[in-house]
């Protein structure tokens, strides 16, 4: 599974509201599960992309993901269960305070790279 620059950061929006010009840190991943590859979409060699869309908490924890754009929706389900196992150092503001941010996350679904 690639990342191709891992992830697509997109601070959609801040629960709190906070703004960009007070943030001082991003939310950064610190594992990274490979999605399962659907073993239909592999029998049949397909490749795609999804975008997940969700919420990194001020623990790092992903809420509520879903599945925003995709190249073929037999890919979704896993792009959505490995975002459930993510782990983030959450987003910051200048002064520390963690705060929730909004994100897009995009899995690419290779034939070489995902998880059998």
């Amino acid at each position: 599974m690639t990342l191709d620059a891992a992830w697509r950061l997109l601070l959609v929006a801040a629960k709190d509201a906070s703004r960009l010009a007070d943030l001082d840190r991003v939310p950064e991943p610190v594992f990274q599960p490979a999605p399962q590859f659907p073993f239909a979409m592999r029998r049949e060699a397909h490749t795609g992309t999804v975008v997940v869309d969700f919420i990194v908490d001020v623990n790092g924890v992903v809420l509520d993901p879903v599945a925003r754009e995709s190249s073929h929706h037999g890919f979704d389900e896993a792009a959505v269960e490995a975002a459930r196992k993510l782990d983030f150092e959450p987003a910051k503001r200048a002064d520390g305070t963690p705060f929730a941010a909004r994100i897009l996350y995009r899995y690419a679904f290779t034939l070489t790279e995902c998880a059998q």
